[in-house]
């Protein structure tokens, strides 16, 4: 499966912002010859103490094997054992190792296994020769597991600076100078329906949290998902790269469990999860749930989308990112199809016989954008191009991302579109088409998305935010049996404010909120097939 390359950054100094869902990681210095470095302990193994030195002791760059589990790794990454010599070098020692292909938790083991006292990392060369980015190395690795041993990473800069200014060998003490508690877990909705188990986090991230750990998306029991986000992008701007360091989610709301009966089409379904997120650059607030059945090779995602900007928003574009590792031995083999007939856009393994995944657009939101990211590389700029342009599945094999995008949606100041999204799983290429197609016709039923001009409207409450009392428009093409309803967050029913037949045409009604706790509603108007929402915020 793929190694963890992927990390959150942060800028030292320049830019404080932490990454996304973390606390204050602990700061050190790595002070050599008088000069100090700044670094950033390792979220995993044992923590550096306040007030507790490591060193004076001389920093030893490691040489490891050229053969194991990663053949191909330089030998100065540590991610195979190290040769007896090296070994021998960095034993009651500081390592010094270079970000690389494999695992940060895998070059830590092999350097505790050797002897070091203390492992430094610095950055490669993807960042650039100047660069003084600085990442919070992340994973999962107990003292049992071999990471016994207190590890650090200093930027590009400072590892190029120690490595040609300074002779390898001089003595480095580490030093710590913020010690801070370690986060709260992440919030988390687990579905297992049987067939599959995905797992629904806060910030907006779906199968793994920020350090990559969770159930991702299994199939059958074999997982393919590393991390999925949600992406919403606005003039040339997208929200959110999972591999970007800047916390791009603010407000964040604890996954929550949706109280039941859900909403149709989903009245029988067993599991429903909320999260709530938005971000003021672009100006919106995201609130996602999440829905799944026993023996379901899919779970449903409905993206509720709300413009906050105070200005009407011409083209919003919304989807998701989710990179896949189809097949248990590698994760630079994937390839991906997109199918523009049942909207949604694959991955599989074209090496070896493993579960084929994908992500549907459900319904007929818009134009779907296809698979097309560089999984190694992905920026905001290569996101939002994927999610706006139609690109065609396939090409060679590599190391890849699949981005599921529709749009352009208008979105008046104050509204709300909501797209409905699933994950598929399937055992080949046939059966993930077929369970594509079960999902599509179950999803597409009552699918809220904006209404066309000159059928059904509803209407932004005014005022909102709302203090008292609010009145909220609607208008009907025909003679209808109607019911609008307000819900709070976690989907419960607060207020009816119609349930029988209206007469066609403009129409309000008033809510009075005085009994209603300050926070986010959503008000849905309920028409036969069409359901149509939009988002009220109670303020006191």
């Amino acid at each position: 499966m793929k190694n963890i390359r992927y990390v959150f950054l942060m800028l030292f100094v320049l830019a404080p912002t932490l990454a996304v869902g973390q606390a204050e990681p602990d700061s050190v210095v790595v002070e050599i010859a008088g000069t100090e470095y700044p670094s950033l302990a390792a979220s995993f193994g044992p923590q550096f103490e306040l007030g507790t030195n490591i060193g004076p002791l001389p920093l030893v760059p490691v040489e490891s094997q050229l053969t194991g589990e990663f053949p191909d790794a330089p030998p100065a990454e540590g991610c195979n054992p190290l040769t007896a010599e090296s070994a021998a070098e960095v034993a009651g020692n500081i390592a010094f190792i270079e970000r690389g292909v494999c695992a940060f938790v895998i070059k830590v083991q092999n350097a505790a296994a050797a002897g070091a006292v203390a492992v430094v990392v610095f950055n490669d060369e993807r960042e650039g020769p100047d660069s003084e980015t600085i990442t919070i190395m992340g994973g999962d690795c107990t003292a049992e597991q071999g990471c016994d041993i207190p590890a650090t990473f200093v930027s590009r800069a400072s590892g190029l600076a120690i490595g040609t200014e300074i002779k390898f060998g001089e003595e480095a003490t580490i030093i710590p100078i913020r010690i801070t508690a370690p986060p709260p877990p992440p919030s988390v909705g687990t579905h297992n329906t049987g067939v599959v188990t995905f797992d629904v986090f806060d910030y907006g991230f779906l199968g793994g949290d920020v350090s990559f750990a969770g159930n991702g998306f299994q199939f059958n029991g074999v997982n393919g998902l590393f991390v999925s986000s949600v992406l919403v992008g606005i003039d040339g701007n997208v929200v959110s790269n999972p591999y970007d360091g800047a916390s791009e989610w603010t407000d964040v709301q604890d996954v929550e469990t949706l109280a039941a009966p859900f909403p149709a089409p989903f009245d029988d379904f067993d599991a429903g999860f909320i999260a709530v997120f938005e971000n003021t650059d672009i100006g919106i607030r995201v609130t996602e749930r999440s829905y799944s059945r026993a023996d379901d090779p899919f779970v449903f995602v409905d993206l509720e989308v709300q413009n906050i900007s105070g200005s009407d928003i011409a083209e919003a574009f919304i989807g998701l990112f989710a990179d896949w590792d189809a097949g248990t031995t590698t994760s630079t083999d994937d390839a991906g199809i997109v199918d523009t007939d049942l909207n949604f856009v694959g991955v599989f393994d074209p090496v070896e016989a493993s579960p084929w995944y994908g992500v549907a657009a459900i319904g007929d939101p818009g134009s779907l954008s296809g698979y097309s990211v560089d999984a190694t590389t992905a920026d905001d700029a290569q996101l939002f191009e994927a999610l706006t342009t139609q690109i065609d599945g396939g090409g060679d094999p590599a190391e890849r991302a699949a981005v599921a995008g529709v749009g352009p949606f208008a979105i008046a100041a104050g509204t709300a579109v909501v797209v409905r999204f699933a994950y598929v799983g399937g055992a080949d290429q046939a059966d993930l088409a077929a369970n594509v197609a079960a999902a599509q016709e179950l999803g597409a039923v009552a699918v809220e998305e904006t209404t066309p001009e000159g059928t059904f409207v509803l209407e932004s409450a005014y005022p909102n935010p709302v203090a008292s009392r609010a009145t909220i428009g609607f208008e009907l093409p025909t003679a209808q049996d109607v019911r609008l309803t307000v819900y709070d967050v976690l989907g419960r029913e607060v207020a009816t404010l119609v349930d029988g037949v209206r007469q066609a045409g403009a129409q309000s009604v008033e809510l009075d909120v005085a009994s209603l706790p300050s926070g986010v509603y959503v008000y849905r108007l309920s028409a036969g097939a069409t359901q149509l929402t939009q988002t009220l915020t109670v303020v006191r």
